[in-house]
């Protein structure tokens, strides 16, 4: 490479006196001021073929306009092209090529060129023109770049105004993923497939024009790509991009649409407020004893159901002993059930209780990075190609990436029935000595916490079906130390424990604070001080009888430790298609049933009370649908009791046609066994 430092160093200067580079590719002297510059540069050797006098600065060409016929006055008229760097570069290389040089119609021009202090260049305070797109867009394109507001207002003009122009270079990673060549050919690889996509979408007139991205969105969308995917899997970097430029080749337009709207969304148009949508209300035609009745018919058995977590009998003392001694051997090791990572756990620390240990309760030398939320799986396209990537909901991050939520400790659940027993016996629901009247159905919601001995049950709410009307509402002190209180799930936290009233207190007078972050506010909540407190409290609204309404209620019940025979579970209500253990989750079923929208608090977690009411309310959804068909059949209602159908008279096979004997002999015969009946 040649050096560039001295192609203008006989080149005065367009800034004149006014120009303020430290290093300046031109030539200042001769300005005044610069007698000191003028004193310390060697003066260039006279080159006898130029015009110019030895000791007269060299002469910048100037195109000037052409010379039109006519009067003296008419030539003055004529001006001088404005001169610019760019021009003056032509200018100069067109000299060097042609024979003819353009000459200054006189010495007094000259002169006078050279003692005027040029204007900066025209560049300078012009507006510059962004480049035009790829061949395949057409002038309107072009335009709307340059006014993007006409593709979609303000959210796009805001979109193209703030994205900075890059070039189609690999950002700098540490550690670097693959050599620079192997990088620079796989995200051209990628901007050539981004490139095909937009450009469907770009002939696709039913396209929204917020979906068709410009030149460098379209660098940036590529360069996004291969960042995020040399930064999150180093190790295995060429295997993830190729498994992505493959699937970008079988995308098809609709899911490129979708996909570049997702990102749109996200990226560049503020968060949706929440808008007041009409719940739909569920009309079931009964009353509630006759809703009580059928729901009798929709009772779930749980026989056959063992194998999915549902608990029908107690583990024995024996099946106890070996679960605690499996704990013992393991030495406190545990697998964390949000990152995976293995670590111990120290029961019986306390950092708040001097009276203790005093030490974190778990070992957190690398810290618990996870994804808090499921992974999502797009569901397949009609034509069997394109499949889209799972990802997960909380960050869109790829399955397999580095987690997105940083926590200071690890947690654990187990889901083993005799390990649980060891920390607290399963009970069935007993029948009460004093049972006067039936006791009606209950839906109930419970929410748990991660504590030293795994997840344990921190707050139980139940509900009277149908009417809704709340029966309990506690917090739950639970066996182990609190490692974490899952907040994002449970909407408990420490401000709730530390605001709560003893169970049965005198009702405080009216409190009109709130909680700074938009927690539970008003009255307390009231606190009993062990799970078997809560257990005993539920036991006296039921029977073995009574219908026990829940969401996965088996999560419910073992976390109660409770072994309940009279069961309703949404999930068995409304089960996946590829049967368990997959489950519908409870907003889907809320959202797609009832028109309604649960669990919107995101970082606040969720509410037991809504999720046990939307629950029961499924339920009623359910009694509707069961009673029409038991109505078609002939079930009717007589003073709240249903009354199955009548069964039809059976009429007697017309056998003259099928036996060879006379009709008297059939007549006699018919009446000997009439008599023997």
């Amino acid at each position: 490479m040649f050096k560039s430092s001295g192609l203008f160093k006989e080149v005065r200067c367009p800034q004149g006196t006014n120009c303020a580079l430290l290093s300046c590719i031109f030539s200042h002297a001769g300005f005044k001021g610069n007698a000191e510059d003028d004193a310390s540069v060697t003066p260039a050797p006279h080159d006898l073929t130029s015009a110019r006098e030895p000791d007269e600065p060299p002469h910048k060409k100037r195109r000037l306009s052409p010379i039109r016929q006519g009067t003296d006055g008419d030539r003055d008229k004529t001006k001088l092209a404005p001169i610019t760097q760019s021009t003056a570069l032509k200018t100069s290389a067109s000299a060097r090529n042609s024979e003819p040089e353009i000459k200054l119609a006189t010495r007094e021009q000259a002169d006078q060129k050279s003692s005027r202090v040029r204007s900066p260049p025209a560049s300078v305070d012009r507006t510059v023109s962004p480049p035009l797109s790829h061949p395949s867009r057409k002038l309107g394109d072009a335009q709307e770049q340059k006014t993007p507001s006409t593709r979609n207002g303000t959210e796009i003009a805001a979109r193209l105004a703030t994205l900075p122009k890059e070039s189609l270079t690999p950002r700098l990673l540490n550690p670097n993923p693959a050599p620079h060549p192997v990088r620079l050919a796989i995200l051209k690889k990628i901007h050539e497939q981004v490139t095909r996509l937009n450009d469907e979408a770009l002939r696709d007139q039913g396209t929204r024009r917020e979906l068709v991205l410009s030149d460098n969105e379209i660098i940036t969308l590529a360069l996004d790509e291969e960042e995020k995917m040399g930064r999150e899997n180093p190790q295995i970097y060429k295997n993830v991009v190729g498994h992505r430029i493959q699937r970008l080749k079988k995308m098809n337009l609709e899911q490129w649409k979708s996909s570049v709207l997702a990102e749109f969304e996200k990226k560049y148009l503020p968060p949706k407020k929440p808008t007041a949508s009409k719940e739909r209300t569920i009309e079931t035609g009964l009353t509630a004893q006759q809703e009580i009745a059928v729901l009798a018919h929709i009772i779930t058995p749980l026989k056959g159901l063992e194998a999915h977590g549902y608990v029908t009998t107690a583990p024995t003392a024996a099946e106890i002993k070996t679960a605690e001694d499996g704990v013992i051997a393991a030495g406190g090791f545990e697998r964390c059930d949000r990152c995976g990572t293995r670590f111990q756990v120290f029961p019986g620390r306390n950092s708040d209780d001097t009276s203790r240990t005093f030490g974190r309760l778990t070992s957190t030398e690398n810290g618990c990075t996870y994804h808090w939320s499921k992974p999502f799986r797009p569901p397949r396209s009609s034509a069997g190609v394109g499949e889209q990537e799972s990802y997960y909901l909380c960050c869109r991050g790829a399955i397999g990436s580095k987690g997105c939520t940083q926590a200071g400790d690890h947690v654990f659940k187990t889901s083993d029935v005799k390990r649980m027993a060891s920390a607290l016996q399963f009970e069935q629901t007993p029948w009460p000595k004093d049972l006067d009247h039936p006791r009606g159905p209950v839906t109930f919601d419970c929410e748990m916490g991660y504590t030293t001995l795994g997840m344990e049950l921190i707050r139980l709410t139940a509900v009277s079906w149908p009417q809704n009307q709340q029966l309990l509402d506690m917090l739950v002190r639970p066996i182990g130390e609190v490692i974490d209180y899952n907040t994002r799930f449970s909407g408990v936290s420490q401000e709730h424990f530390s605001k709560a009233l003893p169970y049965g207190a005198e009702k405080p007078e009216q409190d009109d604070s709130s909680s700074e972050d938009g927690e539970l506010a008003g009255e307390p909540l009231r606190i009993v001080e062990t799970p078997m407190a809560a257990r005993k409290l539920l036991f006296d609204l039921l029977t073995p009888e009574t219908p026990l309404i829940g969401h996965a209620i088996d999560n419910d019940l073992n976390t109660c430790r409770m072994i309940h025979p009279t069961i309703v579970d949404t999930v068995l209500l409304f089960p996946h298609p590829r049967g368990l253990p997959i489950r519908y989750g409870l907003k889907m079923l809320t959202s797609k049933y009832l028109e309604r929208s649960i669990q919107t608090g995101g970082a606040l977690g969720h509410d037991s009370k809504e999720d046990a009411i939307a629950t029961g309310e499924l339920v009623r959804f359910k009694v509707g649908e069961k009673w029409k068909h038991m109505r078609l059949q002939g079930w009717t209602f007589q003073d709240a009791k249903l009354v199955p159908p009548a069964e039809p008279v059976k009429k007697l096979p017309d056998v003259s046609k099928t036996l060879k004997r006379p009709a008297s002999q059939l007549d006699s015969a018919v009446e000997a066994n009439e008599s023997v009946g």
